[in-house]
């Protein structure tokens, strides 16, 4: 049970912590103005970046393939497929990962590091999606694409050198948390071949305004305002970009899984990560206090007070580290595995080197 059901609770967690507030003292942040070129410029940065780690990666004698699968209008979208070094005598259980990036940047590449992770402490299969980003491609192309290769994935997976009786995991971050959590919940109706038996949910956007929140919630829907113009990569000015890009229906079950027709009952475990400085901050208070409101096994872990994509923008930063690792943990807990914290360091140092 969480610790964030009062607004007084809620709105302390965007007390500044004490290193970021130093390290931004010194590391002047610029406040991104939003545009379609800036998106342009941040999706090659990001990809020349990943692909730098990935050869490095191959390099190292990680078993790493991309293919493609048809969506249902006949595009050829990407998968990247992370298999363990070491297959698991009894099977290999299978992780799948959507990246984020305000579903207007981002790629295949991005979840690379956490998929060998993964792959090191659990055996595990993992399976990186992409989707087609907007504004090229707007809502509801990205959540589209993203359950067409679910589809494939589920009914694929043996193939994939993966066993879903060992668990099935979907997970991702911000854009590619909220596509996650519309999955898992679309996944209850219309049935995928193997059932879901977890959901990582780091930093989700769940609701596209106040307005879309349930009335018996909005009182601890409280970031949307707090944190409206902290500086960093998300921000008030940012998610009205996104929205114009996105063009999302806030009232869709592809949107958000709380507009489904039976929302919340039978959904599998749920770990949520959520930053206190994050103006969507309370997407996950909210989303996890409605799921454990109907029965649904959750864990919330809150980062108090910095911003939202800490872990990559200061990864210095001891809450930085710790939301790393917990991270790992967390996806093993739904795949009922537990490992060492230390076991959890050594193999993400291993995985960036």
């Amino acid at each position: 049970m969480s610790n964030y059901d009062n607004a007084k609770a809620v709105l302390a967690l965007s007390e500044p912590d004490p290193e970021y507030s130093k390290f931004i003292s010194v590391n002047k942040q610029p406040q991104l103005e939003f545009s379609y070129p800036l998106v342009q410029a941040i999706r090659q940065q990001t990809l020349a970046a990943e692909q730098q780690r990935t050869a490095k990666a191959i390099e190292s004698g990680r078993f790493e393939e991309c293919r493609t699968i048809t969506m249902r209008d006949g595009f050829e979208s990407d998968i990247r497929v992370h298999r363990p070094r070491i297959k698991p005598k009894d099977g290999s259980p299978l992780v799948v990962l959507a990246f984020g990036g305000g579903f207007v940047f981002g790629n295949v590449l991005q979840m690379g590091t956490t998929a060998r992770v993964l792959n090191d402490l659990y055996g595990a299969t993992v399976v990186c999606i992409s989707y087609r980003l907007a504004p090229e491609h707007p809502w509801p192309q990205s959540h589209e694409d993203a359950w067409d290769s679910l589809v494939w994935i589920a009914s694929n997976a043996s193939s994939l050198d993966a066993d879903v009786s060992k668990g099935f995991v979907i997970g991702g971050a911000s854009a590619g948390a909220n596509i996650s959590a519309v999955l898992a919940q679309r996944s209850l109706s219309d049935k995928l071949a193997a059932p879901l038996t977890g959901v990582w949910l780091n930093m989700p956007m769940i609701f596209k305004t106040p307005d879309n929140v349930p009335e018996g919630y909005r009182s601890l829907y409280l970031s949307h305002e707090q944190n409206a113009d902290v500086p960093g990569l998300l921000n008030k000015s940012a998610l009205q970009f996104i929205r114009s890009a996105v063009k999302g229906d806030g009232s869709s079950p592809m949107f958000s899984p709380v507009n489904a027709e039976r929302p919340h009952v039978g959904m599998p475990p749920v770990f949520f990560q959520a930053c206190g400085m994050d103006v969507v901050r309370d997407d996950a208070l909210v989303y996890e206090r409605m799921l454990r409101d109907n029965g649904v096994k959750t864990k919330l872990i809150v980062y108090a007070g910095v911003p939202h994509g800490h872990q990559t923008l200061f990864p210095s930063l001891a809450k930085s580290k710790q939301a790393r690792l917990d991270t790992v943990e967390g996806i093993g807990e739904l795949l009922g595995k537990t490992v060492s914290r230390t076991d959890v360091e050594n193999a993400l140092i291993a995985s960036a080197s």
